[in-house]
């Protein structure tokens, strides 16, 4: 090859690679709000659970699907995994924390079991992200 497609050939690398990189910290595109806040089952916070935020239909196809850890009832979505502003319900899965040795030691994924299950699937109506990003959820028996 010759030197000039060489320079030509490794301009273009180059370029390709300053895009994906200058891309990649844009972002997918969405103005995202980090969520946060607390969530209680009959009153008490939820040991250890994790919440998705999604987009209510009215949202289009066009809005993502947040996520967030619940830890000691506390819950804060990172940025790239934050919904945009409009409206969404919260999908939640909570439970106790208490986990058996033999558990622990069947346990494959990265990080802890998060215990046995204090409710089903519970899901909120949709509500409108606030612009502080403060939602707590109360989950009653």
């Amino acid at each position: 090859m010759s030197k000039k497609k060489c320079a030509m050939l490794g301009g273009g690398l180059m370029l390709l690679a300053c895009f994906t990189v200058l891309s990649g910290c844009g972002g997918d595109g969405h103005d995202r709000r980090q969520v946060s806040g607390t969530v209680t089952y009959d009153g008490k916070p939820v040991p250890r659970g994790s919440i998705w935020f999604e987009p209510d239909p009215s949202l289009g196809n066009t809005a993502p699907t947040g996520f967030a850890v619940i830890q000691d009832g506390q819950y804060k979505s990172e940025l790239a995994r934050s919904p945009i502003a409009g409206k969404y319900q919260a999908r939640i899965l909570g439970f106790d924390g208490v986990v058996s040795e033999a558990d622990r030691a069947e346990w494959d994924a990265d990080g802890e079991p998060p215990g046995e299950p204090l409710f089903k699937d519970y899901v909120t109506p949709p509500e409108e992200i606030s612009a502080d990003g403060k939602w707590d959820i109360e989950i009653s028996k």
